[in-house]
Parts: C-alpha cells; structure tokens; sequence
C-alpha cells in the first residue's frame, strides 16, 4: 500500500502456526495511516482528540457522497471545490457545517500535489475526523446512507486503520 514515506505501512511475522502450534498467531507492525483508515484530530494539532477519545456518538454519521469522478477522467488531482459541493446541492455542509467527519476514496483530504495540507490543518484542529482510502462509494447512493466508523481505540493514537460500513 502507498506510504507517505515509502516505507511499507503494514507488516507481520508469523510465531505460531496451526501446524506447529495448534493456533495461528500473527505479530503486526502498522502504520496508524495505512489502507482505509481514520485520522484523527491529533494527526495535525498539538493538542486534538486522539483516536480513542473521538465520541463514539461521531463515529455513527449520515453519509452524502459527492461524486466528481468526470471530473478525474479529465483531471488527475481534482480538488473538491465549494462549486463543486453547491452544484450537488450540500449548502447546508457549506453554510453551516455539522459535520463530524469527512472522507475521500484517495490517500489524503489533501489533494496530491498539497505540500502544505492545508485541509489537514484547517479540518482536524476542530476535532473533527478524516477518513483516507475509502472503497466502494460508488455503490453508496448520494444521500440517506449512514456511515458506522469502526475504529481503533490505543491511547494517544493519531488514526489508525478503519472498518466502514455503509447502511442503506
């Protein structure tokens, strides 16, 4: 899986098999931003919710998918703008925001080409949460879903790998 860094996200040695064993037991290294997974408000502030202590509340959320997939087969690195976001008719999401969390099916809030991840800073620091690397929104209407976050509760964690599950 792409890292920011390079380095590979997720790793595991393997102690016991059922072969040898009688059980099967992995040993995982991850990297909390690997894959689909949660940042959390501590991700870009000094200061922010950790993963554990996002309200459990926010993890259960209506889900509004916005759908700019003819603007990536043009466009590599779209960036989702507020013409965008009015044109799909979310001026409620614009106006006046109560939302909990945003996600997007790429690897960062950030569009790629972002040095500066200025939604990473703008968003997070409010103790709200993102979602990376969300799979098959395409299979979620654009409205009327609600999103169940399943995500890690460590102590002090930035983010971490997530389980979604979209209820139609």
């Amino acid at each position: 899986f792409p890292t920011y860094f390079g380095a590979p996200g997720i790793s595991y040695e393997v102690p016991f098999t059922f072969a040898e064993h009688g059980f099967n037991l992995n040993v995982l290294t991850v990297n909390e931003h690997t894959g689909t997974h949660i940042d959390a408000p501590l991700h870009f502030s000094a200061d922010g919710q950790s993963v554990d202590e996002i309200p459990l509340g926010n993890l259960v959320c209506p889900l509004c998918v916005v759908d700019i997939r003819a603007r990536a087969a043009a466009d590599p690195d779209p960036a989702l703008t507020p013409d965008a976001l009015s044109a799909w008719a979310a001026a409620i999401l614009i106006e006046n925001t109560v939302a909990v969390a945003m996600a997007v099916d790429t690897l960062s809030l950030d569009i790629g080409t972002s040095a500066t991840f200025e939604t990473h800073y703008a968003w997070l620091p409010t103790n709200r949460f993102g979602i990376e690397n969300i799979a098959g929104l395409d299979a979620v209407p654009a409205a009327g879903a609600t999103l169940i976050v399943g995500a890690p509760k460590h102590a002090a964690g930035s983010g971490g790998p997530a389980r979604l599950l979209a209820l139609v």
